[in-house]
């Protein structure tokens, strides 16, 4: 179901409006749509001809109008919008009846005042993001309320937290709390609600065109996916452009296909008030490992982002997460003994069409000689985690990750045994995988490591009874509730 669907009147952004106007007399009327995903398209009831260009019917679909936008005001709600990014998504034109244009934007900017005509390529240096959702997470627990028995009064307090702000080396990452509601502005009334919300601001030393904020919302949004374990969305976000506050902005955004619950309270491992006081050192360091590990942070947050994905797929995901995070994390350079070594051998083979064959059949067997086996990267990376867990376990649960990756890789599921079993101990070795695999992002970044611990010694709550629950079928460890496989 789209989030936006609006009719208005629609024009290029550089055309003037006269005074006593609200559009230009070129405006024509189209419907906006939305999408939930943000997808954005916009279809007119007419042409909107722009100089340079008789009839924009003409454009091949698919054509991007360069350093041109397009604005508009909606007619239910009077909300002007601009439209950024246009591509061409066709036309239909006729001498005897309606033409038509059809265009997708990557943005869509929305305020209650007209944007000014020679705004282009935006930029803004403020990101405000409403955290709606996160409640249990954010651990909101600033209102009280009382009610007398004797006279039947009720009093209720609220007491706003500090700001939590931290800064960061291109800015700074602030959290503000709020309180809204109806019927406490000091009228009588027969229904009073307030409720207590945090805004997420991220203020940047210098203004970034849309597509590179758009990274930083996402780097925002992957931070959350890793600390609640949910892939509960974020709020569209404010942006501050040329002076202009609260503009709200649409663009297109990853989407998983379900639509998650909120973060509850005893699903998370860790909340906002016990990472407060390092919360600022924690997101300069996931800023700077997420660029730096790339794949080796996104293959595990891709894992939870909500699509559905088969047992073998999502076990796979990790495992090439696992590889790059550990190529990152240990570089190896190939011996510069190689080259000596297939002279070496070249020397006693005396036919030079058998010495182009050797060479070849050496240089590609020796190319990754240097690099080691799966099971090795497997048991390195988690080696190093602050959690107890005997070495050779560990050993052999690497081992058997890395069997598991090489019969889907090459024989496409098990080599022997039933589907069905193979899927079932699979599922649990994911699990296992995963558990580790967060454990290694949270250490990485610089969680405290008695956050980890209490998770895996079973004092973490219904989390950590699923987690130990998936561990001890791994062998892992012996201690399992004796509950059923967790959710």
């Amino acid at each position: 179901m789209p989030i936006l669907q609006e009719r208005g009147r629609f024009w290029w952004n550089d055309q003037t409006i006269p005074n006593g106007r609200f559009a230009p007399d070129a405006s024509v009327p189209g419907l906006l749509t939305i999408e939930n995903d943000g997808e954005i398209t916009l279809e007119t009831d007419g042409m909107m001809n722009f100089a340079g260009q008789a009839i924009c019917g003409i454009m091949q679909e698919g054509d991007r109008v360069q350093n041109k936008c397009i604005q508009g005001i909606l007619r239910a709600t009077d909300q002007h919008v601009l439209l950024i990014g246009i591509v061409d998504a066709g036309a239909s034109t006729s001498t005897h009846g309606f033409s038509a244009e059809k265009y997708r934007t990557t943005d869509c900017l929305v305020h209650r005042d007209t944007f000014p005509s020679t705004m282009t390529l935006p930029t803004s240096a403020r990101l405000s993001i409403c955290l709606d959702g996160f409640e249990a997470w954010l651990q909101l627990r600033s209102i009280t309320s009382s009610r007398s028995p004797e006279s039947g009064r009720v009093t209720v307090e609220y007491v706003r937290p500090a700001p939590a702000e931290y800064p960061t080396d291109d800015g700074t990452l602030e959290f503000n709390f709020r309180l809204s509601g109806t019927g406490f502005a000091g009228v009588r009334s027969e229904e009073v609600s307030m409720k207590e919300s945090v805004e997420l601001t991220v203020s940047l030393k210098e203004p970034l065109a849309l597509v590179d904020l758009r990274n930083r919302f996402r780097s925002v949004e992957d931070f959350l996916i890793l600390l609640t374990g949910s892939h509960y969305r974020l709020a569209w976000p404010f942006i501050t452009v040329d002076g202009i506050e609260w503009i709200q902005w649409y663009f297109r955004r990853m989407s998983g296909d379900d639509v998650p619950a909120a973060p509850k309270w005893h699903e998370c491992w860790t909340h906002f008030p016990e990472l407060r006081e390092s919360f600022g050192e924690i997101w300069s360091n996931w800023k700077t490992k997420r660029e730096l590990f790339g794949p080796g942070f996104y293959m595990y947050l891709g894992t939870l982002r909500g699509a559905e994905l088969y047992t073998e797929h999502r076990f796979v995901n990790l495992i090439w997460g696992i590889e790059s995070f550990d190529r990152t994390k240990y570089p190896r350079t190939p011996s510069a003994s190689t080259p000596e070594m297939v002279k070496r051998v070249l020397r006693d083979v005396f036919e030079v069409r058998d010495q182009r064959w050797l060479r070849k059949t050496l240089q590609r067997a020796l190319k990754y000689a240097h690099e080691p086996a799966l099971q090795q990267r497997i048991f390195e990376v988690f080696e190093i985690l602050p959690i107890d867990i005997d070495r050779e376990r560990l050993r052999a649960f690497a081992i058997t990750a890395a069997n598991a990756r090489n019969d889907i890789s090459h024989f496409g599921a098990q080599r022997e045994g039933s589907y069905n079993a193979f899927v079932e101990r699979l599922h649990n070795l994911t699990e296992a995988l995963s558990i580790l695999y967060r454990c290694l992002l949270f250490a990485e970044i610089g969680i405290d490591s008695k956050i980890v611990k209490r998770q895996l010694e079973g004092f973490g709550g219904f989390e950590s009874t699923r987690i130990r629950w998936y561990l001890a079928q791994v062998r892992l460890i012996d201690e399992a509730p004796p509950s059923r496989r967790g959710s």
